[in-house]
């Protein structure tokens, strides 16, 4: 068995290597100790979550805070971090960890599995790997243990602070909260938001940009060309995503930003995304808002004979030109009023409604 497995080629080792990792997951997540009393999980359940874990996608058909004891929570984590570093990176890791040298054929893996050029430096890169994300995750669960402390017991809070850590540095946007609620309970928590976001970022450009940005003291001019594009195209699409979403969504800036970089590979959330576009009334009340801010609800009317006189007939003559009915209602005739005469023509004002009229009408 092992003498075909070495046969094959480092593709199709990794995708085995990834293919068994789901298999066992399943299995773990269906055995009793990682299921709550009084709870039911099909194996098909099971296994789909086992896949979205690895293959860190954050689609689930059941929900981990709900149906997982803090022991299966811990095998989804795991899951979730193999299949973040790839398992190619893990098994090398461990290799490293028990003292043992890696030989040829997991040094071709590991570059095969990396996209690294040549094998030179393999094993100082994947050192490097590891305390990266070690780091990353650390930091971030001891920022994210600071707010879940305040509304979980200490080592319940422990425990959430770990795999929200874990996911959000993987991109998976796995959550343990329960009640398929996400983190809609700290849509206006500043500090998880920003930590959330943070570890999304790093975790989403990858461990080649990251070294080099440590290597290089973040100094721009000093980048490569790739990391140049991955760091300027990630911002400008934060940075576009975010006004967008302001302006499309009753939201705040803070669910707007949060939303804008979760969207990139993460699917975490702090709004209920099914209420997303659910009526255009807030873009027309905005759209409404930014043209009557513009144009000030202020429109110039004119009548062509030059009178110096203002009166009522010139205003109904223009908005009979100028309205799309043909006639002012009566109930918004109250809103017109002369303000004023210059020589050759007449100036109105009118609050009438910025999408009907042009800010102009010449008769």
């Amino acid at each position: 068995m092992f003498n075909l497995i070495k046969r094959q080629s480092p593709g199709r080792i990794i995708a085995l290597g990834f293919a068994l990792v789901i298999l066992i997951g399943s299995f773990l997540l269906m055995l009793p100790c990682s299921v709550q009393d009084g709870v039911t999980v099909r194996y098909i359940d099971a296994l789909y979550t086992s896949t979205s874990a690895v293959c860190v996608t954050g689609l689930i058909a059941i929900d981990a805070g709900d149906t997982f004891t803090p022991l299966g929570q811990f095998f989804l984590g795991m899951l979730i971090q193999i299949g973040g570093l790839g398992v190619t990176s893990v098994g090398a890791g461990v290799i490293l960890l028990i003292g043992k040298k890696i030989n040829l054929k997991g040094r071709s893996l590991i570059r095969e599995a990396s996209n690294l050029d040549s094998g030179k430096g393999i094993v100082r890169f994947l050192k490097s790997v590891l305390f990266t994300t070690f780091l990353f995750e650390l930091m971030g669960a001891i920022l994210s243990f600071l707010v879940f402390v305040q509304d979980y017991p200490v080592w319940d809070a422990i425990g959430i602070s770990l795999f929200h850590s874990v996911a959000a540095f993987n991109n998976s946007g796995f959550d343990i909260l329960g009640n398929y609620q996400n983190l809609i309970p700290y849509q206006s928590d500043i500090l998880l938001n920003l930590v959330t976001c943070s570890l999304i970022f790093f975790g989403g450009i990858g461990f080649f940009v990251i070294r080099e940005l440590w290597n290089k003291r973040c100094r721009w001019s000093k980048l490569s060309m790739h990391a140049k594009v991955v760091l300027s195209v990630s911002l400008v699409l934060i940075i576009v995503g975010t006004v967008l979403l302001k302006l499309t969504e009753d939201i705040t800036w803070l669910g707007a930003f949060f939303h804008s970089v979760s969207a990139r590979t993460a699917g975490f959330s702090t709004y209920s995304l099914g209420t997303f576009g659910s009526d255009g009334s807030h873009v027309h009340r905005r759209v409404s808002r930014i043209h009557g801010r513009w144009y000030q609800n202020q429109y110039v009317f004119r009548n062509h004979t030059g009178n110096q006189e203002c009166r009522d007939q010139s205003v109904r003559t223009c908005f009979s030109l100028c309205h799309p009915h043909g006639h002012l209602p009566k109930s918004r005739r109250h809103h017109v009023a002369v303000i004023g005469c210059r020589g050759f023509g007449n100036i109105f004002h009118a609050n009438y409604g910025a999408r009907h009229y042009p800010e102009r009408c010449f008769i």
